[in-house]
């Protein structure tokens, strides 16, 4: 089932004329890509580490293929106490990734992900759909969000730098005094909130 994120929006941000209530939750339910040539996109460092970086399951089958590192990092997603979505990293003369993408702590249930795009003979990047968790008063939200990971080799440090980055855009629709208005959000964030200096409304 595709979950929606609820998103608190100031109406009179978005209305010349005034008149219209302070606040309105609407759901924004068309979650589609950020688009790539619209703004740079910063990405935020990742560690990655030998050991599972949260309790996880599943990857020991993953650690066997032949003539793979593997490797573990984890993206801080959402805004709840959950720590985020973990991935492995597969590192090989090209490398992969596994990622938790529907965030229940097991790799079993997820496959390896070559890379969409070849930025350079030995830097790669990958777009994915994962789950975050995000806390709505004392209720929590569980959301789809794009994201984008890069791996970027280092000859001085002969082995790979890992980045990731919020890729979404949201669009719907909410009716004030019985006008629709067409909107949409965006958010580059790693953790892929709206309200950081790399959001945009329009």
């Amino acid at each position: 089932m595709h979950r929606t994120l609820a998103v608190l929006l100031v109406v009179g941000l978005f209305l010349v004329a005034g008149g219209a209530a302070l606040g309105e939750t609407v759901i924004l339910d068309e979650l589609v890509p950020w688009p790539l040539m619209s703004a740079g996109i910063s990405a935020e460092a990742l560690l990655l580490s030998d050991e599972p970086i949260e309790p996880i399951s599943g990857w020991h089958e993953f650690a066997d293929i032949a003539a793979v590192r593997v490797r573990f990092g984890l993206m801080p997603i959402g805004t709840t106490d959950d720590p985020g979505i973990s991935f492995l990293f597969l590192e090989s003369k090209t490398p992969q990734i596994v990622i938790d993408s529907d965030n229940d702590e097991n790799l079993a249930n997820n496959g390896i992900v070559s890379p969409r795009e070849q930025i350079s003979s030995r830097s790669y990047s990958w777009f994915a759909t994962v789950s975050g968790e995000y806390q709505d008063g004392e209720s929590t939200i569980v959301s789809e969000s794009h994201i984008n990971i890069a791996a970027l080799y280092s000859y001085e440090d002969d082995g790979y730098i890992i980045g990731y980055s919020g890729f979404c855009q949201r669009r719907g629709s909410f009716v004030v005094e019985g006008k629709s208005v067409s909107i949409s959000i965006t958010s580059l964030l790693p953790n892929v909130t709206y309200d950081g200096p790399h959001d945009s409304t329009s």
